[in-house]
């Protein structure tokens, strides 16, 4: 036997078969994703990705809604409180000035007012509390949703390569010599594909984290001012 003939045997894909494997990537990836999105533990993080998802959409309303009613009963005040101004300089400029005349306006500017400020301590609850704390919770579901996904599209994968090599142990215990690469084969790249997922959830993971400490560190300072929240 030759030195060639000895030395070990690569089963890599020629240039054509890669073609190939590249082309029916995309399909097999989409196809194991839809039986990986199927499991339990898929399905239960992607679920609790959408509810923290919805809540944040939900303040995004609450806020614009909030702003734009603080706007129009700012524009009332303004005009309650012109009226009151009127009424009370005609009122006094009677002699002797009537004893009644004003109570009606001053109420409702008093009462507007009230709102306004219901209003605005809400809007400020929404944008210092409520969006920081969903924002938060958003990129949490959805590190846990990616990594789950990832888990399990691993797990398909890992199984299907397994069976690959199983496959291939007869030959190499009559023939010897023969080597696979996992990284070139079908099942390889798709492992590629769940690690990259699992990157991206652990960016998630970071983005929470630091948006975490920002909101702490705002907490307590808005505690040691006084402020309750």
């Amino acid at each position: 036997m030759d030195e060639q003939q000895r030395q070990t045997i690569e089963l890599v894909p020629d240039p054509a078969a890669r073609q190939a494997l590249s082309e029916r990537l995309p399909d097999e990836i989409r196809r194991l994703v839809t039986d990986v999105e199927g499991t339990p533990a898929v399905a239960e993080a992607r679920a609790a990705w959408e509810a923290a998802e919805n809540q944040q959409a939900a303040l995004t309303r609450a806020q614009r809604g909030l702003n734009d009613e603080a706007i129009r009963l700012s524009g009332q005040i303004t005009l309650a409180a012109d009226q009151l101004r009127d009424g009370l300089i005609e009122r006094f400029s009677r002699q002797p000035a009537p004893e009644t005349g004003t109570e009606t306006l001053t109420e409702r500017l008093t009462k507007l007012r009230a709102q306004h400020s219901a209003l605005m301590s809400a809007l400020s609850f929404v944008v210092a509390h409520g969006q920081p704390r969903a924002t938060i919770l958003e990129h949490e579901a959805r590190g846990a949703y990616l990594l789950a996904r990832s888990q399990g599209i691993q797990t398909a994968a890992g199984a299907r390569l397994a069976s690959t090599i199983n496959a291939l142990r007869g030959v190499v215990a009559d023939e010897g010599g023969l080597r696979i690469d996992p990284a070139s084969t079908l099942s390889g790249q798709i492992l590629r594909h769940a690690q990259e997922i699992a990157l991206e959830a652990d960016r998630h993971k970071a983005t929470a984290e630091e948006l975490r400490s920002k909101y702490d560190e705002f907490c307590q300072r808005q505690a040691a001012r006084g402020f309750r929240f």
